[in-house]
């Protein structure tokens, strides 16, 4: 449970964390770079959770319940931190302690540069029968879905950008 904050101590753009949690804005701040808005944070925050957590339990490495977005912003793996987003170093390295053929540290340094000395990389197998059975199928099929779901967001936005010009003000 997080700890309870007052309304006037209540920041969007700033996350409470665990002090053994290590975060980085190396790549997560790339792609979202600045200081976030509140309204941008809306958006990104939970999309990028969700993304990061579904491509991984597409392939195996995450159980259903570990894919589902956490209510407890500390158990997430984007954060927003002064306004600046931040990934989750000790969720890279739980995913790669659980993938075939690296470990936790190599998934860390390929992301974001380094793996902090104070986290420890323990390998493990529990999901290699789960990754076995998913991964697969999911690499054989990304590049059909992307395109489909590519096509099916241009056609919404071009009936979106037609029908701007005939909103009335309740609509826009």
């Amino acid at each position: 449970m997080p700890p309870a904050v007052g309304i006037e101590d209540w920041d969007p753009l700033h996350t409470v964390s665990d002090p053994d949690d290590y975060w980085s804005t190396s790549n997560f701040g790339e792609a979202m770079p600045g200081v976030m808005t509140p309204l941008g944070w809306t958006f990104w925050g939970p999309t990028a959770d969700r993304a990061t957590r579904g491509a991984f339990a597409s392939m195996g490495a995450l159980t259903k319940a570990e894919a589902q977005y956490p209510s407890d912003p500390r158990h997430r793996v984007a954060n927003v931190f002064y306004g600046r987003v931040a990934g989750k170093v000790n969720f890279l390295v739980g995913i790669g302690d659980r993938l075939p053929g690296t470990t936790g540290a190599a998934v860390a340094e390929q992301v974001v540069g380094a793996m902090p000395a104070e986290l420890t990389s323990s390998h493990t197998r529990s999901r290699y029968g789960a990754i076995a059975l998913r991964f697969p199928y999911s690499f054989a099929t990304i590049n059909r879905r992307v395109r489909r779901l590519a096509a099916e967001t241009q056609c919404w936005w071009e009936q979106g950008i037609e029908r701007t010009a005939i909103l009335s003000r309740f609509e826009a």
